[in-house]
């Protein structure tokens, strides 16, 4: 505890002494602003609240590359608990989290992306966010895995209609993009029209690509399983069966075609380990 009344006591003696008055002032300005400053410091020091302590320990836990296991979790869990139901009342937390993610864009720390997108969803500032976000697609500094990332938090918000950009980065060579473009238009295609020609025949051009993973075409091809457009869903599904070798895809071409009606080729048999090697049985 500091003392005031000690310094006080000197401070008065000071000025009753015979020195020059000139260099007294001198001394009690500079004595001044040294004792201001310190108390600035103390105070914003002491003034740091314990949620943002907390935040701020959370956040370490997600840079670290460890993996979480189930105590992890639940401490994880409760701090995420206490930090959202906090977040309303102090606007710190979110510039907290500002800092946080560019530390973690800067870094390319993609759990640490991942994690800090899924907090700040379940807050009150999932669309305070949506700007800076926006940006970062926006920029060409910015990481493709990170884009991905952002591309899968605009899927689950449902509020930004992202399915011109999904389509272009259809043309992308990085399968998280790619992987992250598909789900997007998965979530989005109640809102446009996937089902047009020229949609279905993007996809299928997209479903051939040699470069494409099997498990990113295979979801590309359930995009379009709920077409009503037989003729040009049929030429899709036939593309496949002549092109791809993998068993999954084709099961699955051969099985879209059986309920368009067309039996003319006999469903492959699966063993569990493929078809495990996609679905993470």
């Amino acid at each position: 505890m500091i003392n005031l009344k000690k310094y006080k006591q000197k401070i008065e003696s000071f000025i009753k002494s015979k020195k020059n008055k000139k260099i007294k002032r001198a001394y009690l300005i500079i004595l001044s602003i040294v004792l201001i400053i310190f108390f600035y410091f103390f105070y914003t020091l002491t003034s740091i609240s314990s949620n943002r302590v907390l935040f701020a320990n959370l956040n370490d836990s997600y840079k670290s590359i460890g993996i979480c296991h189930e105590a992890c979790i639940l401490d994880r869990t409760e701090k995420e608990n206490i930090i959202i139901l906090a977040w309303p009342k102090e606007d710190k937390l979110f510039i907290d989290f500002k800092n946080y993610w560019h530390e973690a864009v800067l870094t390319n720390n993609e759990k640490q992306q991942k994690l800090l997108l899924a907090l700040i969803y379940e807050t009150s500032s999932r669309e305070e966010i949506c700007p800076l976000l926006i940006e970062n697609l926006a920029s060409s500094e910015i990481t493709d895995a990170t884009k991905a990332n952002i591309v899968y938090y605009f899927s689950n918000l449902k509020s930004y209609d992202l399915s011109a950009y999904s389509l272009d980065l259809l043309e992308s060579n990085n399968q998280k993009l790619l992987s992250a473009a598909i789900y997007s238009l998965t979530n989005e295609k109640d809102a446009i029209d996937i089902c047009s020609p020229e949609k279905i025949y993007l996809i299928k051009d997209f479903i051939n690509r040699q470069d494409v993973e099997i498990d990113v075409k295979l979801d590309a091809l359930f995009l379009l399983r709920d077409c009503e457009r037989t003729e040009e869903l049929e030429e899709v599904l036939m593309s496949v069966i002549n092109q791809e070798k993998d068993k999954v895809l084709l099961y699955f071409a051969i099985e879209g075609l059986q309920a368009l009606g067309n039996y003319n080729y006999p469903l492959p048999s699966l063993s569990p380990e493929e078809v495990s090697n996609y679905f993470n049985y």
